[in-house]
């Protein structure tokens, strides 16, 4: 299966960021990998509340989250480092479900009865 992963946790936070765990060697101890993650400049009270989803991308080298008013943030993995990528604008209501299909493809539903469609380029 060339869609396998190494054991590996994904959380998000309502300090706006999202954290990569990966299990100690002979240990239960799990430690912090990685971490991204929205830092400063912003305003406004919604613009402060944090992550309330994230999802990994099938193939493990993105990952994304949604705030409070359906903004998404996405980070994508190159030669071992994190950095964040360009997303289109989010929904207009809460986010009730993102999901991901291996051919990068990825949808997300709103209560404001939206749906997005995100795909890379070429992408059919």
């Amino acid at each position: 299966d060339d869609h396998r992963q190494p054991l590996s946790l994904l959380t998000c936070s309502l300090d706006r960021t999202m954290v990569i765990w990966t299990p100690a060697a002979n240990s239960t101890i799990w430690n912090n990998a990685v971490s991204v993650g929205e830092f400063g400049g912003l305003t406004g009270l919604f613009s402060q509340l944090g992550f309330y989803g994230c999802s990994w991308a099938p193939d493990g080298k993105a990952i994304m989250s949604h705030g409070y008013v359906g903004e998404f943030h996405r980070w994508a993995c190159e030669d071992r480092a994190w950095e964040g990528r360009p997303v289109p604008s989010g929904h207009a209501g809460p986010v009730a479900d993102v999901a991901w299909h291996k051919d990068g493809v990825c949808v997300s539903v709103s209560a404001d009865q939206t749906a997005r469609v995100l795909a890379p380029k070429g992408a059919h």
